[in-house]
């Protein structure tokens, strides 16, 4: 039987994007899961705990910011369709709660970002790539 092994950071919320796909290319063979940490192949490459902490912030707070705006144009197109379903109704999308949502997601990707990239910025070089978590 063919072997897939699959190699994913483990700290990134994209691995779980990548499994869901990969399951479907290895299906019918033996599937091998490899989880590492990518800061600790930064760091093996010389990158600083700084860098690293800076590189998994960034991509929380990305993925927040894009999640929050496919959100926020998904509501406004439903207060479109519910304000052409009736028109009598005053609807319309408001300013304000789209900055706070903004800022909201913001703040829960900072948050919820810090924990896994300060994790990952002090993990050893050594015990990230052997997978030791």
């Amino acid at each position: 039987m063919a072997r897939c092994e699959f190699f994913y950071d483990f700290s990134s919320p994209f691995a779980y994007l990548a499994a869901t796909q990969i399951e479907r290319v290895c299906a019918g063979h033996e599937l091998v899961w490899r989880p590492f940490l990518l800061g600790g192949l930064f760091k093996a490459i010389g990158a600083r705990r700084q860098q690293i902490l800076n590189l998994f912030l960034v991509e929380a707070l990305t993925l927040s910011v894009a999640g929050a705006g496919i959100g926020v144009a998904l509501g406004v197109a439903l207060i479109a369709v519910a304000a052409g379903l009736w028109p009598n109704f005053p609807i319309e999308p408001s300013p304000v709660w789209i900055g706070v949502v903004l800022a909201l997601s913001l703040a829960a990707g900072s948050i919820f970002g810090l924990l896994p990239a300060r994790r990952a910025a002090a993990l050893s070089a050594a015990d990230a790539l052997r997978g030791r978590m």
